[in-house]
């Protein structure tokens, strides 16, 4: 029997490089260089239609403190006269924009310290805080 070694190089060649199982070796998909970033939790910011902003946990329940970490925002921006203006320590500084109505999801890292969350052509109605803890 004739083996062609270069034909079975490309075979397995091409076979490890597109992440396929061969002989009990997977290659898989492999970032470098990267950490995992574990999230926390997903929050939901509503802003509008009305004059309203809220902060919530999944469960409805208003947002006043939380663990610092990561969190996934996901923000309902459903007026044209407001934005979600998110900022504290860290150098958050996370906003949608006033004349768009959009929802955006926004991953967030959280520090301790007070955070703020406002509609800026609104703020001195539509502003709260909340806390971060270690």
């Amino acid at each position: 029997m004739k083996l062609h070694i270069p034909l079975l190089s490309t075979v397995l060649i091409v076979a490890l490089a597109s992440g396929s199982d061969v002989m009990g070796y997977y290659s898989g998909d492999t970032t470098v260089g990267t950490a995992v970033t574990t999230i926390k939790g997903t929050l939901n910011a509503t802003v509008g239609p009305g004059f309203t902003i809220t902060l919530k946990r999944t469960s409805g329940v208003a947002v006043t403190s939380l663990k610092a970490g990561t969190w996934r925002f996901v923000v309902d921006d459903k007026s044209v006269n407001h934005n979600f203006h998110l900022t504290g320590p860290g150098s958050v500084n996370k906003a949608t924009t006033v004349s768009q109505i959009r929802k955006i999801t926004w991953t967030v890292t959280l520090k301790p310290g007070t955070y703020t969350y406002k509609c800026d052509p609104h703020a001195t109605s539509m502003k709260k805080t909340f806390k971060v803890i270690a």
